[in-house]
């Protein structure tokens, strides 16, 4: 996949996604630029706040998983370069992305048996021609060598658009969204790769899936995080329009 997209860029040399830089998709002045989620987080479901211990939705709705993470916010340059990829099939994006998660997880010492994306539903699939989380997975997996499991998570229904909902709303709205294979999910540690997440309602029911299937224990990795608590209140950032 490398040869083929070096072989694009000799054909069509690109730009950075952000900035429109020559000669790279993901430029290293941009890349410098963004919010790297450093202070404190929850340190179950790893939205930003001030607080101590759990979260306020945690505390009163613990979640499924042991454990998300974030790069950083889905702020400027970062969510420039998803909505290349998840919206203009700037396909090559996935490989600067999936460097920034391979990074992360070296950060937070856990173990893994294997790795896998949230699947988007068939709608989703016709209308874009791939899944971004899973290009992101792939070239997560080409860099840790953590074996990768493309259809341990099935996807049951569409779910409809999560912006303007309720974190209430959301996780409703994905509740018994996903289902997972008990022949590669019972007894593993699995990690589960989605480009954005908000209030963590679809990594929640994801997580309810692996855990029912037999998974041990399921962590998640985000490139970027779209909400933060301030003052007990969840915001979200996520209802910005898609920029060209």
């Amino acid at each position: 996949m490398h040869v083929g997209w070096a072989a694009l860029d000799w054909l069509f040399p690109p730009s950075c996604v952000s900035c429109q830089k020559a000669g790279v998709d993901f430029c290293d002045e941009c890349k410098a630029s963004l919010q790297i989620i450093e202070g404190s987080v929850c340190p179950l479901c790893g939205i930003p706040y001030q607080g101590q211990g759990l979260c306020v939705f945690c505390r009163q709705s613990p979640p499924a998983f042991d454990g998300v993470r974030s790069w950083a916010l889905y702020e400027d340059a970062l969510r420039k370069a998803i909505h290349g990829l998840k919206y203009y099939s700037r396909l090559s994006l996935s490989l600067p992305l999936g460097e920034m998660l391979a990074d992360l997880f070296a950060q937070q010492g856990w173990q893994v048996d294997l790795v896998t994306a949230v699947p988007v539903s068939g709608v989703r699939r016709r209308e874009r021609g791939y899944n971004q989380s899973l290009m992101i997975a792939r070239a997560f997996h080409r860099l840790t060598g953590i074996p990768l499991k493309e259809r341990a998570l099935l996807r049951l229904r569409h779910t409809a658009s999560q912006v303007g909902l309720t974190l209430e709303q959301r996780i409703a709205n994905a509740a018994d969204a996903f289902a997972a294979q008990h022949a590669l999910c019972e007894g593993k540690t699995v990690l589960v790769i989605d480009d954005v997440c908000t209030s963590s309602a679809t990594l929640r029911a994801c997580a309810q899936a692996l855990k029912d299937a037999g998974a041990l224990r399921v962590y998640g990795l985000t490139v970027a995080r779209a909400g933060f608590m301030r003052e007990g209140l969840l915001t979200l950032a996520d209802e910005l329009p898609v920029l060209p």
